[in-house]
């Protein structure tokens, strides 16, 4: 084994670093690691496993490149582990990188058969490898432009089907060139053979990025209906807060207006000697009062304050006993939306699980504050009938056997903030615990 046979066997085996790349630049907000301490190390690591599994490959009578796949398999394992993001996102992310070295690998076979009457399968072919690393470049390169789409994709868009779905495109278009590599190049020098083989090759490609931009567009407009959703119900909420508020005032000027002919009639009644129609008549009065109350207000932050109110008020007219400590303030750097998606959700579950237990057994225990500066703590533990259903790990919904979509939608907007997320049961409790990262204290 001489050195050039080496370095050619590892630059067959290099061919993995620019999808590396690809595979971390769209997802480097979630790096657990910083970028700038990543590459260092990284890269001469993936160097010197390109080189021992080049030396391997020589050593013996394997088949080229026979490692390739078991490599591929170990970068995933390293790619879900130090990317903290949901890992079927990951795994679509990993199978474009794949599926766009797939076709500089396909376009080496075919150009140099067509080129090099004498070459074939198993020759080294220099010419080939350029070609390869070109290609493979230049589409690296097109996704690339596409990265902030791609994190834009990765922070915004949370169906959990449409992901499971999602990856088998990258997967079958890669499977679909390796399965096309010629078995031997006499085969593709026959009749229109290279031509339709290219052609086919065009269409697959075309199709390929045809995808990313359908999968953009498809994201784009759920999370525009979701977020027009969002922003009617706070609107509402809102709004019958604001109700609430004009009934109090609208009742208070009443009794102001009316205040002068109060005092009149009892002082008429004082003089008069009518003791027990005013004492009578103060009752009344005093009862009038103590039923208008204003709307309770718990927390300084508008949106906020309208979500707990309209479901608190739902929670008390099912007996649903409640306490409150909440502190946020009028301006927070959390978008009102995904506010109101966090405190709707969590009370809006706690509320229907509150309906399946006693009625004496009622309670739900919400807290929120910023007290770790940067941060939001929400806490809240409310009661349940202690059945539980999971799939996957994931809470199921009692109402109809339906996923969790409340949770995953906090979890989702967890994500979004840099936070985390946990639920929990204890008994008859389920404690569900989030923490947000404040946008303008995020560090990288």
């Amino acid at each position: 084994m001489n050195f050039w046979n080496l370095v050619y066997r590892a630059a067959e085996y290099g061919i993995i670093l620019p999808g590396i790349f690809l595979c971390i630049i769209p997802v480097a907000d979630w790096l657990i690691i910083p970028q700038r301490k990543l590459y260092p190390v990284l890269l001469p690591c993936m160097v010197a496993v390109c080189f021992v599994l080049a030396w391997m490959d020589s050593s013996g009578s394997y088949y080229t490149n026979i490692f390739f796949f078991p490599l591929l398999g170990i970068c995933l394992i390293a790619y879900f582990l130090t990317v903290k993001l949901e890992k079927l996102k990951l795994l679509y992310m990993f199978l474009c990188a794949t599926a766009a070295l797939s076709f500089g690998c396909i376009m080496n076979y075919y150009i140099i058969a067509r080129i090099d009457p004498h070459s074939n399968i198993h020759d080294d072919s220099v010419p080939g490898l350029i070609i390869q690393y070109a290609v493979s470049l230049l589409i690296m390169s097109v996704l690339l432009r596409m990265r902030h789409k791609y994190r834009w994709l990765f922070e915004n868009f949370n169906t959990t089907l449409f992901w499971r779905i999602a990856w088998m495109i990258p997967a079958i278009i890669s499977f679909c060139n390796i399965y096309m590599i010629p078995i031997d190049y006499a085969n593709i020098r026959v009749g229109r053979i290279f031509q339709i083989a290219m052609v086919i090759e065009g269409v697959l490609f075309l199709f390929f990025m045809l995808f990313q931009s359908l999968l953009y567009i498809i994201a784009v407009t759920t999370s525009r209906k979701i977020e027009a959703d969002s922003t009617a119900l706070m609107y509402q909420l809102q709004a019958d807060q604001y109700e609430k508020m004009q009934a109090y005032l609208d009742e208070t000027r009443r009794i102001r207006h009316d205040f002068k002919h109060t005092i009149a009639v009892l002082n008429e009644l004082s003089q008069t000697g009518q003791y027990e129609k005013l004492q009578e008549y103060i009752s009344n009065y005093s009862s009038e009062i103590s039923n208008v109350q204003a709307p309770a207000t718990y927390c300084d932050n508008p949106v906020v304050n309208a979500t707990i109110h309209y479901y608190i008020d739902i929670a008390q007219s099912y007996g649903i006993r409640t306490k409150l400590q909440v502190v946020i303030p009028k301006e927070i750097a959390i978008s009102d939306i995904d506010l109101c998606l966090i405190f709707g959700n969590l009370l809006d579950n706690a509320v229907t699980a509150c309906r399946h237990v006693r009625t004496d057994a009622r309670f739900i225990r919400l807290s929120a504050d910023l007290d770790t500066p940067g941060h939001l703590y929400i806490t809240m533990v409310n009661s349940f009938d202690g059945n539980v259903c999971t799939r996957n790990g994931k809470y199921i919904s009692t109402k109809e056997r339906k996923s969790g979509i409340g949770l995953a939608s906090i979890q989702a907007t967890t994500q979004k903030y840099h936070g985390s997320s946990n639920f929990y049961t204890e008994q008859h409790e389920f404690i569900s615990n989030i923490m947000l990262k404040l946008k303008e204290n995020e560090t990288e």
